[in-house]
């Protein structure tokens, strides 16, 4: 057995708002003492949430289930008495379109109904967007009424939804960027997020990939396109996978894939803190994405493209009490205490069974630097210039 030495690292940032030094956070999100924690964990909403811009005035919200909210023309029906298509945009903070600090939220899945209500393909879409999970966080959680967030909306498990808000049409999932602040490997990534998707394949629905996106410094622009490319070489050889497209391609950054700079006029459709999709840039992309999705809902309607099998139909309701926060409990803990090592676990999935290594962490504050690992003599180290790009967020 190897040895364990600690070796000192940081994190990538993970989607969720920079907050009150009075917080500290972990490796998988945010921990807050309980003093604060029932503040954080209520969904974050202003008077703009949900009443949408002129340009999405064509739609407006059909449903309701918890916070997650489908958004669509005012009659359920088309013009020949049919329902609507309905479209899921999953993910995570990006998705749920969190901006101006968390003081609104503009989903790009709310533009994305507009659009193609106005390009004559009308059709509802359900947003569920889950701040600061990983998509292992999803995967655990898929079951759950509700998924408590450490801010923003609460959501629901996507297995729920598949099976108790009635019939959808299409799935797109955006996740990845928390994985990547909580150093997951790559490989272990992409397993995730294929395993995500079959929960929409295994119930006669093609999905969507989308890469995610991570912030502009040099080395985090490497390990993000490693992702997006292993996700794209998964995506093209999988048979249910309608699509993919990188986010970074539909809506560019300031700086290019590389890290050199590129269009600085991009910036207004980012948020300052380099990480989250600015309100501008959730109504662009949702604007971008219009087009794509009118010609998949087109040729599903035709019979143009093939529909995987159904494995697996029925009620998926959990019935264990929903978590503030499904990666590590909220503990009240001084910022320089040392969390227990965690226990191991194993894959709830017989075909990926995973080894999970013991991790002990420093809570850190915002003066705070970097993190402690104990990882295996063996494991491969970061360089020195990767850990100065790190920051978190």
């Amino acid at each position: 057995m190897s040895r364990l030495q600690p070796v000192v690292v940081s994190a990538l940032p993970l989607l969720s708002p920079r907050v009150d030094p009075r917080f500290v956070s972990s490796p998988r999100g945010l921990i807050t003492s309980p003093r604060h924690a029932p503040r954080l964990a209520r969904p974050v909403t202003s008077p703009r949430h949900g009443q949408g811009s002129s340009s999405n005035a064509s739609v407006d919200v059909v449903q309701r289930k918890g916070n997650v909210v489908t958004y669509g023309p005012a009659g359920s029906k088309n013009r020949s008495g049919n329902r609507l298509p309905r479209i899921i945009c999953y993910g995570d903070s990006n998705t749920a379109g969190f901006c101006h600090g968390g003081s609104h939220f503009e989903p790009y899945g709310k533009t994305l109904a507009a659009r193609l209500a106005e390009q004559g393909m009308p059709c509802e879409v359900s947003v569920c967007g889950l701040c600061c999970l990983t998509t292992e966080d999803m995967l655990k959680n898929s079951t759950l009424e509700s998924v408590r967030t450490p801010i923003g909306p609460h959501g629901r498990g996507l297995e729920l939804m598949l099976d108790d808000d009635g019939e959808a049409d299409l799935v797109i999932i955006m996740s990845g960027t928390n994985d990547l602040g909580a150093f997951t490997p790559i490989r272990t990534i992409v397993e995730d997020l294929r395993e995500l998707h079959a929960l929409c394949h295994e119930r006669g629905i093609p999905t969507v990939a989308v890469a995610a996106t991570q912030v502009s410094g040099p080395q985090p622009r490497k390990v993000r396109q490693q992702l997006a490319d292993a996700v794209e070489k998964w995506a093209r050889t999988s048979r249910h996978v309608l699509a993919f497209h990188d986010v970074e391609d539909l809506l560019p950054r300031p700086v290019t894939k590389s890290g050199t700079p590129g269009n600085p006029a991009a910036a207004v459709h980012w948020e300052s803190d380099d990480l989250h999709i600015s309100a501008a840039g959730s109504v662009q992309l949702g604007r971008r994405l219009a087009p794509h999705a009118a010609n998949w809902l087109k040729k599903l309607q035709a019979g143009q493209i093939e529909r995987p099998v159904v494995h697996r139909r029925g009620s998926k309701k959990a019935s264990q009490s929903p978590v503030v926060h499904p990666r590590v409990p909220a503990l009240q803990l001084h910022p320089r205490a040392a969390l227990p090592a965690r226990s191991p676990v194993t894959s709830h999935r017989e075909t990926s069974p995973r080894t999970a290594k013991p991790v002990s962490a420093r809570l850190l504050t915002r003066s705070d630097r970097s993190m402690s690992f104990e990882m295996p003599t063996d494991a491969r180290k970061p360089s020195k210039a990767f850990l100065r790009s790190r920051t978190f967020s």
